[in-house]
Parts: structure tokens; C-alpha cells; sequence
């Protein structure tokens, strides 16, 4: 076996470099997408958690005798 090593040609470059950049912006859609639904939890969570202090605020008696 001979030690010689073939460079790739200009076209299989260029296929690397765009399957390199599709995988990527897979990778990166799959993260925003995570992103996104960890994002939806927290706000939904917040949500709840405002709604849950009106309602305790709303049910309490006066602090002051009006």
C-alpha cells in the first residue's frame, strides 16, 4: 500500500461545505425550537403563578377597615 493521499476535488469541497452548513442550521433549528419550548413552559408558569396571587388578593379580607 502506497502512502499517497487524493485531495478532494473543487465540487466535492463544495458538497461538503453544504452538507456541513445543512446539518448545522438542522442543529441550530432544533435548539431554537427547545428554546422555544422551554421558553413557552416559563412564561406558562408565570402566567399561573399571577393568576394563583390575584385570586388570593381577591379572596383576602381589607388590611384597612374602609
Amino acid at each position: 500500500m502506497t502512502g499517497r493521499h487524493r485531495f478532494p476535488t473543487h465540487d466535492e469541497m463544495l458538497a461538503l461545505e453544504q452538507a456541513a452548513r445543512r446539518a448545522r442550521a438542522h442543529e441550530f433549528a432544533r435548539l431554537l425550537r427547545a428554546a422555544a419550548r422551554r421558553l413557552k413552559a416559563l412564561i406558562a408558569r408565570g402566567a399561573a403563578a399571577l393568576a394563583r396571587n390575584k385570586a388570593r388578593r381577591a379572596d383576602a379580607p381589607a388590611r384597612h377597615g374602609v
